[in-house]
């Protein structure tokens, strides 16, 4: 069975006060779930489901992107139902803004890895990319995450203004986490893959100057590789 990403399940909230996140939804048990949480700079999270209990470290680190703070967590083997994914940052004190965005990944024998360079931060240049991350097995699904904290020119990550998938490497699930300001920061792309070669996300854009983090994260296909296929996201859906 291929694996795929299901419904994004995300928001973001730009004001004082807030001490914590959360989405909920219904899902698949035996899949996993990808959290992806944002606050400001220094922020630490914990990051738990009601039904699974808690994603543990994070995959890609938490690192400062400019002004704000991102990490990337995995979740294998869930339970499944009715559940909620909660961040809290910073042991529930209030913070300035938070986002977070859980992806249902279907279909997959778990995680299988990040790039060498967990959170590769660029500053420069007009394609962005997150670093190789390697399978181990040979079919599976890679995802890249960029998060854009400049917001340069239209402000906006998405396929219409500054970021969007590289032709041919994947499809994009849009834009998300805009915290309150009426730009976008964030966008994700996907693609399965059936090659035991090291696998990059990439990004292009026309703004050259502003400061982005890009993650690639690959997922094993259940039961075994299969042949390569077509691939697509979910809907996103905004709580």
């Amino acid at each position: 069975m291929s694996a795929s990403a299901g419904t994004v399940r995300q928001s973001s909230v730009g004001s004082t006060g807030v001490t914590n996140i959360a989405q909920s939804g219904t899902y698949t048990a035996g899949s996993s779930y990808l959290a992806i949480a944002l606050g400001p700079s220094g922020t630490t999270w914990t990051v738990a489901s009601t039904n699974s209990g808690s994603f543990g470290a994070p995959k890609a680190g938490i690192t400062t992107i400019g002004g704000g703070e991102v990490g990337v967590w995995t979740l294998d083997g869930i339970t499944g139902g009715a559940d909620s994914i909660t961040a809290t940052p910073n042991g529930g004190s209030s913070t300035a803004f938070i986002g977070l965005a859980v992806v249902e990944i279907l279909g997959t024998g778990g995680y299988d890895g990040v790039g060498t360079t967990p959170v590769n931060l660029q500053t420069s240049g007009t394609t962005r990319t997150g670093t190789n991350a390697a399978p181990s097995t040979t079919s599976g699904l890679v995802i890249g995450f960029l998060y854009n904290d400049t917001q340069n020119n239209s402000g906006s990550v998405d396929t219409g203004n500054s970021y969007s998938a590289l032709t041919g490497s994947g499809l994009t699930a849009g834009q998300f986490m805009d915290f309150s300001s009426g730009n976008t920061f964030c966008c994700l792309e996907g693609k399965n893959y059936a090659i035991n070669t090291p696998l990059p996300a990439t990004f292009i854009t026309v703004v050259t100057g502003s400061t982005t983090g890009g993650v690639t994260i690959i997922f094993k296909d259940a039961g075994g590789p299969v042949a390569d296929g077509s691939y697509s996201f979910g809907d996103d859906v905004y709580m």
